[in-house]
């Protein structure tokens, strides 16, 4: 579960630093000179690539902790169930019989 956690916070993180890249992308542009826009340009799209990268796998790694528990969960409840309809069994079959 702790995880699972973990994993939303550093997307949500993750997600928070592209309008911050690109707060700095601009104050960059609106700084550098005519020839040194292109590498600001490509640098700063680089870096926004890889925060969404990053918080896809994030994302992704997220899930799949969460649906892995679940089904940990499922499998224990469908077991304790079937554990308690075991025990049942001779009652109700002498029910079903009338």
């Amino acid at each position: 579960m702790t995880l699972g956690s973990l994993g939303v916070m550093l997307s949500a993180g993750i997600g928070l630093l592209g309008p911050i890249v690109v707060r700095y992308a601009i104050d960059g542009i609106d700084k550098a000179s005519p020839e040194t826009v292109t590498p600001i340009l490509l640098r700063y799209g680089l870096i926004i690539v890889a925060i969404a990268i990053a918080k896809g796998i994030f994302l992704y790694s997220q899930r799949m902790i969460m649906v892995g528990m679940s089904r940990d969960i499922e499998y224990d409840l469908r077991n304790e169930f079937y554990d308690h309809l075991q025990t049942c069994t001779a009652v109700l079959s002498g029910i079903s019989n009338r």
